[in-house]
């Protein structure tokens, strides 16, 4: 008979041994052959099976049963899983097995008793672990602190920034300056407060008693003592390390956006808004009367409050001070016309276009007149490795050699940038970009994380031969955050947005077109049915899509690119079938991770390669309850530009298969795909929670295993056949009719 250790047994075999029998057939297989990891794996894989049927059966009853109760008393299952785990993770050489094993500990230990049962075994287990394998996991680590595994993930922590100083110092930055942050930001409330409080005469009904102290810190101290003692441990074990580290990120900070860059930034998050305010349902039955919401008045305001607020600076003084008159003029709220959406929209992309073209007249600078230090940066000092080396396992990190003179003003991911080029120690020049993310912080946490689980899912799409022989990778820049509102991302000169391009094609027409001309005939014609009393209606909207498709955005203009790019025929069809498969990943990842359509500012094409590249898709989930949105416009972004340039054939050929063995890889059970979603969805269902409590938990895993049922469903209707035909088919055709697309939000470019 074959041993469990013998690699031609599979799982179901070894499941189907029930009962004490299967216990005892583990023992004996590990007692002869303890240093085989597939042992230690299938008995982990058995005791998590038995753990997770009791979990989903309790579940399924949840006003029978006290759930709590029910996973307390098979705790000893989730106990003895992770041992396995742990042991499997110390014999196994394969960085993608190894990366399965730590995202189910990461999810079990959720399940952990008040005694800290799994946690003490993670704890003896935990060193026999090589360190390096925990690397890639700092951000989810780090999220613990704020748990009852905060002193277990510490150690853990300690251990890395022993060994990976460099892995762990950005993010541990980061994270106390985002608690310091919180932490005045909650001081301020508690103290205006008071203050309101104390003005109170006695007897008043509003007159409350307010501790010395808020409540809301005591979430918050944990994570600040933890993170610090981290923090002093690395200054302690690589002093000069950190100085040359402290003083790059310090450095890099003064690069931050002058105050009009910041304003141009505050522009286009009301443009954003006031995009959005337009599109809904109930607005466009009053399209040209509609007024501005509450919510956009504010943040209108808050700008002109902000350039009150700048300090006063030599020559930039007048054009603040002239700037901000005019700003009140053009955003006069007193009267009615005033508040008009579309009139306050237009006013906005005036502003727009004004501060472009100051920001433009002086697009370029030098490292020695803003960063003395960075221009005298030698490798001598500190072995320093590119930003972002980290993120992703490898034998091997590029270091920093040398920060090259110039620096650009750019304007990518709708946000002012500042471009800096660095030469590594294999000569090659690495640019990275410097952005202000101040106006969202948790968003940008969120699409930190998302990029997190496509580059390891990219891991798993290389181990399977249909989808390494495509190349079917995701396109994951590096993206890192140096402080609450600022970070780094990887860039490459030779990105071009979709909006680029057909910026590039306005300009080629004659007369030259305005690049915001379709989002204006949409609403114009909106209005135009409006005040004749027209029924706004499937029919209307699919006249409004086909004229600008035919006379204002025709369906060739990504393919006229690509031909005077491409002029070579070799070229062009290597560049074809590139953005095809690529086109076909995107698609996959919106249409299986809920994730919605981008704006085609966002979505990048490099030339070099023809790969797509974006950084703003992030994780679904509610911020105020911590439970994951699973709504979606349209699951694929396949717009007629899209699949002109992909051509004819591509939609039920190569972009169709690749997205059949992109969604097979994914769904292979020896990857662990769904491991990693329950620790990445769980990471970021704990950045939501401001509470600890046991009812907020049971309801945070009910959330994370409806998403990742969702998700699993998504990719097994992508992935499987009925009888000879694939499902996906139907789905494509659907999601690329007119009828569909022009449904879409015009902000949104479904033409492009």
């Amino acid at each position: 008979p074959l041993k469990l250790s013998d690699p031609r047994v599979g799982d179901d075999v070894v499941l189907e041994v029930v009962g004490d029998d299967a216990m005892k057939t583990f023992s004996q297989a590990i007692q002869i052959s303890a240093n085989v990891p597939g042992a230690w794996a299938l008995w982990a894989q058995y005791c998590d099976e038995l753990f997770t049927n009791e979990v989903e059966k309790a579940s399924g009853d949840k006003e029978k049963v006290d759930r709590a109760a029910v996973y307390r008393a098979n705790l000893y299952h989730a106990e003895s899983a992770i041992a396995c785990y742990l042991q499997a993770c110390s014999k196994q050489k394969d960085d993608c097995k190894t990366r399965k094993f730590i995202a189910r500990i990461l999810w079990l230990i959720t399940f952990d008793s008040p005694e800290e049962v799994l946690g003490k075994t993670l704890e003896k287990f935990s060193s026999c672990v090589y360190i390096d394998r925990w690397v890639e996991w700092v951000p989810q680590l780090l999220a613990g602190l704020g748990t009852k595994e905060a002193k277990l993930f510490h150690s853990i922590l300690n251990k890395i920034g022993m060994q990976h100083p460099q892995a762990l110092y950005y993010p541990i930055r980061n994270l106390i300056l985002t608690v310091r942050g919180e932490y005045q930001e909650i001081m301020a409330k508690h103290n205006a407060l008071k203050e309101y409080n104390k003005n109170l005469a006695d007897g008043d009904p509003e007159k409350k008693e307010i501790p010395e102290q808020p409540t809301e810190l005591n979430r918050l101290r944990p994570r600040m003592g933890w993170s610090t003692k981290l923090l002093n441990a690395v200054r302690e074990q690589h002093p000069t390390l950190f100085l040359a580290l402290e003083s790059i990120i310090d450095t890099l900070c003064v690069m931050k956006d002058a105050w009009y860059d910041e304003v141009l930034q505050k522009l286009y998050t009301a443009i954003h808004m006031c995009e959005t305010e337009a599109f809904k349902i109930v607005h466009r039955q009053d399209v040209l009367n509609v007024k501005i919401s509450h919510a956009i008045h504010r943040y209108i305001t808050g700008i002109i409050t902000f350039l009150q607020q700048v300090p006063s600076r030599g020559s930039r003084e007048s054009s603040r001070q002239s700037m901000k008159q005019r700003f009140e003029a053009d955003f006069d709220f007193t009267s009615n016309q005033g508040k008009k959406l579309h009139k306050v929209l237009k006013t906005l992309k005036c502003w727009v276009k004004m501060l472009d073209k100051t920001q433009m007249s002086s697009n370029k600078s030098y490292i020695e007149e803003r960063c003395h230090f960075l221009s005298k940066f030698c490798p001598s000092a500190a072995d320093v490795y590119l930003i972002g080396e980290y993120l992703a396992p490898k034998p091997h990190y590029i270091k920093i050699a040398r920060f090259l003179p110039r620096i650009e003003t750019v304007r990518k991911h709708s946000l002012t940038a500042r471009r800096l080029f660095i030469r590594g120690s294999n000569g090659k020049v690495y640019p990275y970009l410097m952005v202000n993310t101040s106006s969202n912080i948790a968003r940008a946490r969120s699409e930190e994380r998302f990029l997190q689980l496509l580059r390891m899912l990219n891991s798993s799409l290389l181990q399977r031969k249909e989808s390494c022989k495509r190349n079917l990778q995701w396109n994951v820049p590096k993206v890192v955050a140096i402080a609450p509102g600022s970070r780094l991302i990887e860039d490459n000169t030779s990105n071009l947005s979709l909006l680029e391009i057909y910026r590039w094609y306005c300009k080629t027409r004659t007369p030259e077109m305005e690049i915001d001309a379709p989002i204006a005939y949409y609403y114009e014609q909106l209005g135009h049915m409006q005040n004749d009393g027209s029924v706004l209606n499937r029919i209307a909207l699919n006249k409004i899509y086909h004229y600008i498709q035919t006379h204002i955005l025709p369906p060739t203009v990504l393919l006229d690119w690509a031909k005077k790019t491409y002029p070579d025929p070799v070229m062009f069809w290597n560049f074809r079938q590139q953005i095809t498969r690529h086109t076909a990943l995107d698609c996959l990842a919106q249409f299986a991770l809920y994730v919605i359509s981008l704006k085609p500012e966002h979505i990048y094409i490099t030339q070099e390669t023809g790969q797509l590249s974006a950084i703003h898709y992030n994780i679904p989930c509610n911020r105020e309850t911590g439970e994951f949105i699973q709504e979606q416009q349209i699951p694929l972004r396949v717009t007629p530009n899209m699949i002109m340039l992909m051509g004819p054939i591509a939609l039920s050929g190569p972009f169709l298969f690749s997205m059949i063995a992109a969604a097979r890889s994914l769904i292979d059970p020896k990857l662990g795909t769904d491991a990693i979603l329950y620790a990445i969805l769980k990471d970021e269902a704990q950045a939501c929670i401001k509470e600890n409590s046991e009812a907020r938990t049971l309801a945070m895993i009910d959330d994370i295993q409806s998403a990742v049922s969702q998700i699993t469903v998504r990719l097994d209707t992508a992935a499987s056949f009925d009888k000879a035909e694939s499902k996906l088919p139907n789905i494509i055709s659907l999601m690329t009719t007119p009828e569909i697309l022009c449904k879409l939000d015009p902000a949104l470019y479904p033409w492009l």
